[in-house]
């Protein structure tokens, strides 16, 4: 349990895609820290429900909210949502994405459409709403939830490869724009393999037994793939140190989480 000395108690954390997967360790994380806790979802509504109780015993004050980010209005039926529950949003962390594992000739037009309202128009008019009161208040944290493939192509999903580069590039200039703002920052964390709960695609990646007896890096040489996957309790100390004070003069970064796959 990280309690960040009672820092985050009155903050509020608005989580994307919270309902399931990596989301919901965030959103546990930041209601045992304190924060008031926005847990938003558009699928797999019993997932969300049960991640909401783990939520609420927390003691902390939250609220669970279903909205289509892909639809014209979702984003501002989602912050408008926590405006009105808890007055403002002092920290998004932009996590809901789609992973179709389809090769670049596998997409068609609507696919990619619809990959990208998530993927990149989600992150940015999130964070457009975010911004103005963050700027107002003079405190905000923005933490875009991204791949290592934002700089390393994948073999199994060259769709979602390119909305995590734009994510990367997002994140940049974003921060590029907040520098009259020294305690309003945006970050990104870039994953490795990492247990997202996803439903949209079947990857076929596993090890045999003797890969698994490989020393970690050797698997990467041996296998294309991932050794192991990171658990959203994994990632939520990083969310919440990147959402802490501590973390003021960090903007425009991407910390890496991979058990170092980009080094191989």
């Amino acid at each position: 349990m990280y309690t960040y000395d009672g820092e985050f108690i009155g903050k509020t954390f608005l989580i994307t895609g919270s309902g399931k997967g990596l989301g919901s360790g965030f959103a546990v994380a930041a209601g045992q820290a304190g924060a008031n806790v926005v847990v938003h979802y558009n699928s797999s509504e019993e997932s969300a429900k049960e991640v909401f109780a783990r939520v609420q015993a927390t003691g902390c004050r939250c609220i669970l909210v279903r909205v289509d980010l892909s639809e014209p209005d979702g984003p501002e039926k989602l912050f408008d949502a926590a405006i009105r529950a808890f007055g403002q949003v002092d920290v998004l962390v932009n996590n809901a994405a789609l992973e179709y594992h389809k090769n670049f000739d596998g997409y068609d037009t609507e696919t990619i459409r619809h990959l990208f309202r998530v993927n990149l128009r989600g992150y940015t008019m999130m964070t457009h709403l975010a911004l103005p009161g963050m700027k107002e208040r003079g405190f905000g944290r923005i933490i875009n939830i991204s791949s290592v493939h934002a700089k390393r192509p994948l073999t199994f999903d060259a769709g979602y490869g390119m909305t995590k580069g734009a994510v990367k590039m997002l994140t940049r200039e974003t921060a590029v724009e907040l520098g009259q703002y020294p305690d309003v920052t945006v970050n990104a964390i870039e994953l490795g393999s990492a247990n997202n709960g996803r439903k949209t695609g079947d990857p076929k990646i596993s090890f045999t037994e003797e890969e698994f007896r490989l020393p970690p890096l050797f698997r990467y040489r041996t296998f294309p793939g991932w050794k192991y996957r990171l658990e959203p309790e994994d990632i939520a100390p990083a969310v919440l140190f990147l959402a802490s004070e501590g973390a003021r003069h960090i903007c425009g970064a991407s910390l890496r989480m991979d058990d170092a796959a980009m080094l191989v």
